[in-house]
């Protein structure tokens, strides 16, 4: 077994990225911000209010591990109402472009880089790259209800807005690049909800998976691994991601019926962050022990990492979160043994 003074990031490579079982424990970590919700009512609860979500992550005993987010996104962009049209047509798009792919992708995230970056040199801090997807981004674009016509009312402004965001992501990660490396890039989707993907493999193929083969294709050769971000029953789709290169998925949501167990033994070879359940958290001690034991099959089989499958939920006081750290502490060590 290696030295116990492993760095959080030597922890997670050798773990997570290169199949090295022979570390101290597993990656303790939480992929997704905390809810404004939750860190509120830590604070009421006696939280230091002066720390920042990712020293919030430190002081509770993860890996930090934040969410880093470079998007498409620039000055004056009209941001639409939620889920509401930003385009309808390819003139609404030309009349939008000098608001989007900014010219230098970091403008905004570059000083939480450089205020981190000395950690993550030393293996000590570790930046989530987050990159919007070629689902998510026209989604954006064009709302929720005319997104999922796009592909047939407008499919050549589609195949557009794909090309233009795969340059500007490819960009944007040599950019990242010049300053930090990450332990992967996260590609935003929410492809799928509690029944299954929000679109079939034919649209999948003809729209998405150029894309996805391109972008992978990229960050291979740039050394990352690139992992999938989807909420909802994602089991349909894994092999998608396969075909379309992609190394791993996250965050296994347990309502939607994700089984993690299943999961690993069906593809041993892909990658997997989250799957713990949520809903148990607010439970206790007891309730939080089930869900480690149900989950241990699959950490102990390896290229799988457990934490929240989304956030945790404004429902866990601090009392029950230190519970939780506890014992994801224990299964931690447990795991490798």
């Amino acid at each position: 077994m290696r030295n116990i003074q492993m760095t959080s990031r030597e922890i997670f490579d050798a773990y997570f990225s290169n199949g090295n079982r022979e570390t101290p424990r597993i990656p303790l970590i939480e992929y997704a911000p905390y809810w404004d919700l939750t860190m509120n009512r830590w604070y009421e609860e006696g939280l230091d209010k002066n720390l920042e979500g990712d020293r919030v992550q430190k002081h509770f005993g993860l890996d930090p591990l934040w969410y880093t987010s470079v998007t498409p996104v620039g000055n004056g962009f009209p941001y639409p109402a939620d889920g509401m049209p930003a385009i309808y047509t390819e003139e609404d798009y030309e009349k939008i472009l000098p608001t989007i792919y900014p010219q230098n992708p970091l403008e905004h995230t570059l000083p939480f880089i450089l205020e981190r970056q000395a950690e993550s040199q030393k293996g000590e801090f570790m930046f989530e790259l987050n990159l919007y997807g070629f689902f998510w981004w026209p989604r954006i674009l064009f709302g929720i209800e005319n997104h999922l016509v796009s592909f047939y009312e407008v499919p050549e402004l589609y195949h557009r807005i794909c090309r233009d965001l795969l340059e500007y992501n490819v960009r944007a990660v040599k950019s990242f690049l010049e300053y930090a490396s990450p332990p992967f890039v996260l590609l935003a989707e929410d492809m799928s909800y509690n029944h299954g993907p929000m679109i079939g493999k034919n649209t999948w193929d003809e729209f998405l998976k150029p894309y996805y083969l391109e972008f992978t294709k990229e960050m291979k050769k740039l050394g990352l691994n690139v992992i999938y971000d989807s909420d909802g029953k994602i089991d349909g789709i894994i092999p998608w991601l396969i075909e379309s290169g992609f190394d791993g998925l996250l965050p296994l949501e347990r309502m939607a019926g994700v089984d993690i167990n299943n999961l690993t033994t069906l593809y041993p070879d892909f990658k997997f962050i989250g799957g713990f359940d949520k809903t148990v958290m607010k439970n206790g001690r007891e309730a939080m022990r089930q869900e480690f034991e149900r989950l241990l099959p699959a950490i102990k089989r390896g290229s799988y990492i457990p934490c929240v499958d989304h956030q945790t939920p404004p429902d866990v006081s601090t009392e029950n979160y230190l519970i939780y750290m506890e014992l994801f502490r224990e299964y931690a060590i447990k795991a490798v043994k």
